[in-house]
């Protein structure tokens, strides 16, 4: 699938990317919450979201934000289906943070 998380611990967690326009890029973490990572999450047949990251937790990247004002139901299959401000106009706060997300499979350790 066009989406990946990069920089976590393990595969099912880190800071979301996005293929668009032949590149990867971030996701704005401006108004980032649960519903957007239990949809990333799904979509990458990981499970529940059970943490919203909203700050640069994953560490730093050189790739671009394409993706902003990301507003997801819970019930959509894909963060593309998600309304969202136009790909590559990244309405990014100055001091704003990548999005990430933490995915669980529900089983409790």
């Amino acid at each position: 699938s066009q989406i990946r998380l990069s920089g976590g611990l393990n595969s099912h967690e880190g800071r979301v990317e996005v293929f668009h326009g032949g590149r990867w890029g971030t996701i704005c973490a401006d108004n980032w919450r649960i519903e957007e990572a239990m949809v990333v999450c799904r979509q990458l047949n990981l499970g529940y979201g059970s943490h919203a990251i909203t700050q640069n937790y994953f560490g730093a990247t050189n790739l671009g934000v394409l993706m902003s004002g990301v507003i997801c139901r819970v019930d959509e299959i894909s963060i593309y289906n998600c309304q969202h401000d136009p790909w590559h106009n990244a309405t990014c706060s100055k001091n704003s943070k990548l999005a990430g997300v933490i995915c669980t499979d529900g089983k409790v350790e």
